[in-house]
């Protein structure tokens, strides 16, 4: 498991970056706060809203650039562009 036991809160105005080695679990954490990977143990709410149950209203809520540009092909095209645009 590349990311276990992890909490973290980040508040309104606040920067966080990601730092550690290749197979830390960074890309593991950021696909799971886009709601990309679900989360398979625990719990994960971003803006109050719990990952699992509202997928598509977090997704409105944020834009995400991954390292190499890509499409979710989980994703509509419309959804692909409501995230990375």
């Amino acid at each position: 498991t590349a990311v276990e036991d992890l909490s973290l809160h980040v508040h309104t105005g606040e920067t966080v970056g990601l730092l550690g080695p290749n197979g830390a679990g960074k890309t593991t954490v950021v696909r799971v706060l886009t709601t990309l990977t679900p989360v398979q143990h625990g719990a994960v709410a971003i803006f109050g809203m719990d990952s699992r149950r509202r997928t598509m209203d977090i997704r409105h809520n944020i834009g995400y650039v991954p390292q190499q540009l890509s499409i979710e092909s989980a994703l509509t095209a419309r959804q692909n562009v409501d995230l990375f645009a």
